[in-house]
C-alpha cells in the first residue's frame, strides 16, 4: 500500500476521533464546522508526521500512536482557536480605530470647512500618516499617492461596514 492511500485509511479511521475532540474544545469562539476542519488537518499533519518518522512496519494501524495523536490533534485545535481570539482581537482595535478617525473625519471637516488631509487627521489623532493610509485603505478609500491631498470620505463609512459585515 502507497504512503497516500495509507494516510487517507488512517485519516478515516481517525477522523471521528479528530472531530471528538473539536467537540470536546468547542467553546464559541469559532464556528464548529471550522474547528471540524482544523481538526481533519491537525489530524492529517499528525499522521503526516508519524508516518514520516519510518515507523517500522507502518502499514499497520496498530504502529500508529493513538495517545500522541490525540494530543497533537488538540493541540492544533488549540493553536487555531488562539489563533482565531487574536485575530479577533485585532479586528476589535481595527473597528476602534476606525471609530476614532470617522470621530475625527467629521470634526475636522467641521471646524476646517472642508474635508480633511491626511495630515491634518495624522496631526489631530496623534498617530502616523501610515497609520492613517492605512485605515482609510481597510475602510475602502483611495487615497492616491499623494498622502496630504484631500480626501473623498463621503460614504467611507459605510463601506467599511459593508465590508466588516461579510
Amino acid at each position: 500500500m502507497g504512503m497516500e492511500a495509507l494516510l487517507a485509511r488512517l485519516t478515516a479511521k481517525y477522523l471521528p476521533m479528530a472531530h471528538t475532540a473539536a467537540r470536546d474544545l468547542f467553546d464559541g469562539s469559532m464556528p464548529m464546522e471550522d474547528l471540524r476542519q482544523e481538526a481533519a488537518l491537525g489530524l492529517v499533519l499528525a499522521l503526516t508526521e508519524q508516518l514520516a518518522e519510518g515507523i517500522p512496519g507502518a502499514e499497520s494501524e496498530a504502529d500508529i500512536d493513538k495517545d500522541r495523536l490525540r494530543e497533537s490533534v488538540r493541540s492544533h485545535l488549540k493553536m487555531a482557536m488562539a489563533d482565531e481570539a487574536a485575530l479577533k482581537k485585532e479586528d476589535d482595535r481595527l473597528v476602534a480605530q476606525v471609530e476614532l478617525l470617522s470621530e475625527s473625519i467629521n470634526r475636522l471637516r467641521e471646524e476646517l470647512g472642508e474635508k480633511p488631509t491626511v495630515d491634518e487627521l495624522a496631526n489631530d489623532l496623534g498617530i502616523q500618516q501610515a497609520q492613517v493610509i492605512r485605515i482609510l485603505q481597510l475602510m475602502g478609500e483611495d487615497i492616491g499617492e499623494q498622502p496630504s491631498e484631500e480626501l473623498d470620505i463621503e460614504g467611507m463609512e459605510e463601506r467599511f461596514k459593508t465590508f466588516y459585515k461579510s
